[in-house]
C-alpha cells in the first residue's frame, strides 16, 4: 500500500507524469492527459484509492497497446484544495505540457473552477468524483462532462427509501459549501413532493473539515428531532460519530446519510448506533457480476488492498476517456467532444453512457441500509440505482442549462 507520505508526494506539484517505463523511448508520441485533484490529508482515504484506480486502468490500456497505437501518459498535479491553484495548474498543463484532455476533482468548488478553465481553453474536462449539479446544469459548458451521479440524482435515490420512514420532524447536517447546500435543497424538495407532512426543524452547516462537533450537537439537542439527513463525509463524519459516544445524540433517531456505505467512510459508521441507517454506498464484496469480480481481483492483486468507490470511479473514468479517444477521428478537442456526447462503454458496473444534453454519465450507485455485526457495519438490502433512471428530464435540462 502507499503510505500517506508517498501518496502526498505522488500528488504533489513536482510529479511530472505517470506512464509505463517501456514507452519512455518510444518513437510514437504519447497521448497526454492532465489530472488535477485535491491530494490533501483530509481526503487521503478517498484520494489514494482513486489514484490507484486510474493507475490500474492506465496500465491495462497501455499493456493492450494504448489507443490506436499510442500509449497514454498522465501528468498529475495536486491543487491542494485551492480553486485558484487548480485553474493555474490547468493552464500550465495545457499550455506548457501539451495535454489536450483534463480530468479529476472531488470537491465541487474545484470542479467548477476547472470546468470554467477548460471551457475557456476549449479543452475537454471530465469531472471524475464531484457531485456538483452546477457543473452540468447552470454552469455547464460544451467541454465539461461529469462521471458520478450528481447531487440531485443521489438525493432522489435516497428519497425513495427515506419517504417510507414513519417520522415527521427532520433536521439536516451538511458541509458549508456548494455540495452541502445543494444536497439539502434537493433532499428537501424531493421529500416534500412525496411527504408534504414533513416538518423541517433545523439545518446545520459545518465548515468543511473544521466542524465544531460539540457546538453542533448542542444546537440540535432540544429540537425534538426524529430523523436526520446527513451529507457530511470523511473527517467530519468521523467527528459526528465520535461525539455520539458521549452525547448519545443519534439514539432513537432515523438517519439517511449520503455516501456512508462507501468503503472510504463505512469505518466511521461502524457502530451499533448506525444500524439501519439508509445510505448510498459500495458493497464491493457482495457484487458478483463477472465484470466487477474481475476488477476486484485485478485491483487487489496490483495494490494489495480492497477497492473503494473512489478506486472504482478512477478506473471507470480513465476507461471512459480511452473510449472517447478510440471513437474520435483524430483526437482533437472537437472530435473528442463529439465522441463523448453519446459515448457508450463497458465498465465493472456494466455499460455506462453519457447523454449530450447535459454531459452527465449514467453511472449509478448502490442504495441500502447499514447492518452492524462482528464489530463492523456492512450494507444490507441493497440494490443498484442506475443513474439514467434519475436524470433530470430533457425539458428541465433545457430550462436550467445555458444554450450552446
Amino acid at each position: 500500500m502507499v503510505s500517506r507520505r508517498n501518496m502526498l508526494k505522488l500528488g504533489a506539484g513536482c510529479c511530472t507524469g505517470v506512464f509505463l517505463p517501456n514507452i519512455l523511448h518510444a518513437n510514437t508520441p504519447t497521448i497526454k492527459l492532465g489530472e488535477i485533484n485535491s491530494y490533501i490529508p483530509e481526503l487521503e482515504k478517498v484520494q489514494t484509492p482513486y489514484r490507484h484506480g486510474w493507475l490500474l486502468a492506465l496500465e491495462e490500456i497501455n499493456e493492450r497497446g494504448g489507443i490506436k497505437g499510442r500509449k497514454l501518459e498522465i501528468i498529475s498535479r495536486n491543487d491542494e484544495g485551492d480553486p485558484d491553484k487548480a485553474t493555474s495548474l490547468a493552464n500550465f498543463l495545457v499550455e506548457k505540457e501539451g495535454v489536450n484532455f483534463l480530468f479529476g476533482s472531488v470537491l465541487s468548488n474545484i470542479a467548477l473552477a476547472l470546468s470554467k478553465a477548460a471551457n475557456e481553453m476549449q479543452i475537454p474536462f471530465l469531472a471524475t468524483e464531484t457531485r456538483s449539479d452546477s457543473i452540468t446544469w447552470e454552469e455547464g459548458g460544451k467541454y465539461t462532462f461529469s462521471m458520478r451521479p450528481n447531487t440531485y440524482m443521489v438525493t432522489k435515490m435516497l428519497v425513495n427509501e427515506a419517504a417510507r420512514l414513519p417520522v415527521n420532524r427532520w433536521a439536516c447536517i451538511a458541509p458549508d459549501y456548494e455540495f452541502g447546500h445543494t444536497a439539502v435543497q434537493h433532499f428537501k424538495n424531493n421529500m416534500n413532493q412525496v411527504r408534504p407532512d414533513i416538518q423541517w426543524v433545523h439545518d446545520e452547516w459545518a465548515p468543511l473539515f473544521k466542524m465544531d462537533r460539540n457546538q453542533l450537537i448542542k444546537r440540535m439537542k432540544d429540537k425534538n428531532i426524529e430523523a436526520i439527513f446527513n451529507a457530511t463525509f470523511a473527517d467530519d463524519l468521523q467527528k459526528l460519530l465520535n461525539v455520539n459516544t458521549q452525547e448519545k445524540f443519534f439514539e432513537g433517531k432515523s438517519v439517511v446519510s449520503l455516501f456512508s456505505g462507501e468503503p472510504e467512510y463505512i469505518e466511521a459508521v461502524s457502530s451499533p448506533i448506525c444500524d439501519s441507517w439508509i445510505v448510498t454506498g459500495y458493497p464491493w464484496q457482495q457484487i458478483k457480476t463477472n465484470a466487477h469480480m474481475a476488477f476486484v481481483k485485478k485491483y487487489q492483486s496490483r495494490f494489495a488492498e480492497s477497492p473503494t468507490h473512489s478506486a472504482l470511479s478512477g478506473y471507470i473514468a480513465l476507461n471512459a476517456i480511452a473510449a472517447a479517444y478510440q471513437n474520435s477521428d483524430d483526437g482533437t478537442p472537437d472530435t473528442l467532444i463529439k465522441a463523448m456526447e453519446n459515448l457508450y462503454f463497458d465498465s465493472p458496473l456494466g455499460t455506462i453512457r453519457f447523454r449530450a444534453q447535459d454531459r452527465q454519465s449514467s453511472m449509478g450507485t448502490f442504495v441500502g441500509k447499514l447492518a452492524y455485526f462482528e464489530g463492523k457495519s456492512h450494507m444490507r438490502d441493497w440494490y443498484y440505482a442506475d443513474g439514467a433512471d434519475y436524470w433530470h428530464g430533457n425539458s428541465q435540462v433545457r430550462l436550467i442549462r445555458p444554450q450552446q
